[in-house]
């Protein structure tokens, strides 16, 4: 492993390279293969910032529509026709949705991961080094089938899909704490019940970036004399931030050079941005599309 190199590779690589693994791409496979699954997406988040930004839209589950919804199945005790189911309808259908917006979803973005067509050769490839470090953000096996980089010098930060059981990590980043006490005095406890089944769903969606790290301390230990660092279609969102922050503990920032790629006009200042509050020197940040970085046949360095 050349471990003066550092490749940190995001969606933008796989979109480079052609694969159609945007989050809008995700949205159009979901329309076709599972419309319920679609229509709650739509109807419990924002969906322009769904598809915009999936993860940090995880956060922002519309709690009280699917409340309202449930109050269709909550019956007063003292209904006429009264029976023992109504017991546990409410809580029913709310966790009903739920699992939709969590336990489907995760099946279904594996699904779609795995269904993505990765190539095993094409022209214009860019420069890698094969033998450097690479913390890879994606799923898919691009590095290994199209570059042919060995899976012994990648991490995969948050899984690599390799079958319908693998657990991708993937999710918001706001962690909401321990789980608050529910049930106030007299409080039926079907509602107590219908918000805590509310409650578990922000930590089911959560992805816990402290503790992914913690468990990935020797692939950061690596890390130290690293002299270039090259991000690679990486948004630099902020759910990920964190990453970035723990590689910056291990470099020696006065020598280390970054590189760093954009895909939409104003995603350069943002990434420069981040980077600078970071801690990284603005003169050594090279910020460029990634068609315009080092292209041609792959050659190692």
């Amino acid at each position: 492993m050349h471990s003066k190199i550092l490749y940190i590779i995001g969606n933008g690589f796989d979109l480079h390279h052609g694969i159609p693994s945007s989050y809008w791409h995700f949205r159009n496979y979901v329309n076709a293969n599972n419309k319920e699954l679609f229509h709650a997406l739509e109807k419990y988040f924002d969906p322009e910032q769904l598809w915009s930004d999936f993860e940090s839209a995880l956060a922002d589950l519309d709690t009280d529509h699917i409340l309202e919804e449930g109050r269709n199945y909550y019956v007063d005790y003292g209904a006429e026709d009264w029976s023992d189911a109504y017991h546990h309808d409410y809580q029913y259908e709310i966790g009903e949705r739920i699992k939709l917006v969590t336990t489907e979803l995760k099946k279904n973005f594996t699904e779609w991961i795995l269904s993505l067509d990765i190539p095993g050769q094409m022209e214009d490839m860019l420069k890698i080094n094969r033998e450097a470090i690479f913390l890879n953000f994606n799923y898919t096996p691009t590095l290994s089938r199209l570059y042919k980089v060995d899976k012994s010098n990648t991490t995969y930060i948050h899984n690599e899909a390799q079958s319908e059981d693998s657990d991708l990590l993937l999710g918001h980043g706001i962690n909401p704490g321990p789980l608050p006490e529910r049930g106030d005095e007299g409080e039926d406890i079907r509602i107590t019940e219908g918000q805590e089944i509310i409650d578990g769903y922000f930590l089911a969606s959560y992805k816990p970036v402290e503790k992914i790290i913690a468990e990935k301390q020797d692939f950061f230990d690596l890390l130290t004399g690293v002299a270039e660092v090259n991000i690679y279609g990486h948004s630099m969102s902020q759910v990920d931030i964190p990453y970035f922050a723990e590689i910056i503990k291990r470099l020696d920032l006065v020598r280390v050079k970054w590189r760093v790629s954009y895909y939409n006009e104003g995603e350069d200042a943002e990434k420069l941005a981040a980077l600078l509050e970071l801690g990284v020197p603005e003169e050594n940040i090279t910020v460029d599309k990634l068609g315009n970085f080092d292209t041609g046949q792959l050659k190692l360095l």
